[in-house]
């Protein structure tokens, strides 16, 4: 009972499902209030399909060539090919919004996801900081930064997404995937990329 408790965070917010969340979130705010609905769908559908289906699709690809052994990618020396995969399909959405003139803090997130994977990538070659973590501090960042943007607190989303969290430290605890260590450093780093790199746009 204890692993599926811890099974089911794991998948549920697997790293390459955190943009997912966060386009979603976008999808339903008033992130993009100056722009009318077709655009606003267009931009997020782009970024959709680039960070979330492409990446997806590659990985499954990984497995099925056995580039990758293991549903989570265990091993982190395995993890760089769906990390470089995923680094570019940041990078292009961002480039794309900066060269097209979507609003700069959406390009800034991007910026902030693209270097907090970095980090994680560079990292994994020396030690196992845990992406799960990375991805859920990066979510938090990044609302957080919203309702500075948008002037507005969301309490009970802020709340959802704290025992999400702590829910996923568990689950990654309780299947041994990670040490303590390696989750708080994940955390902090998604937190504090992705909460101060937007802000950027406020100094241009």
């Amino acid at each position: 009972m204890r692993r599926l408790l811890a099974l089911i965070p794991t998948y549920l917010f697997q790293p390459l499902l955190i943009p997912a969340y966060g386009i979603g979130l976008m999808g339903v705010s008033s992130f993009f209030y100056e722009y009318s609905p077709v655009l606003k769908m267009a931009i997020l559908g782009i970024s959709f399909l680039l960070a979330v289906v492409l990446p997806i699709i590659w990985y499954i690809i990984l497995r099925l060539l056995k580039v990758i052994t293991t549903s989570q990618a265990s091993d982190r020396h395995e993890r760089k090919w769906a990390y470089l995969f995923t680094l570019s399909a940041y990078a292009l959405i961002a480039f794309f919004s900066h060269y097209f003139g979507v609003v700069p803090y959406y390009t800034y997130l991007w910026v902030g996801a693209f270097a907090a994977l970095a980090v994680v990538y560079i990292v994994n070659f020396f030690w196992k900081i845990s992406a799960h973590a990375t991805g859920m501090g990066g979510l938090m960042g990044f609302v957080i930064f919203f309702s500075f943007f948008s002037y507005k607190m969301p309490l009970f989303l802020i709340i959802v997404l704290s025992l999400s969290s702590g829910w996923v430290t568990w689950a990654r605890l309780e299947l041994k995937a990670h040490s303590a260590a390696q989750l708080i450093a994940g955390y902090a780093l998604g937190f504090f990329t992705m909460l101060f790199l937007p802000f950027c746009t406020f100094f241009q």
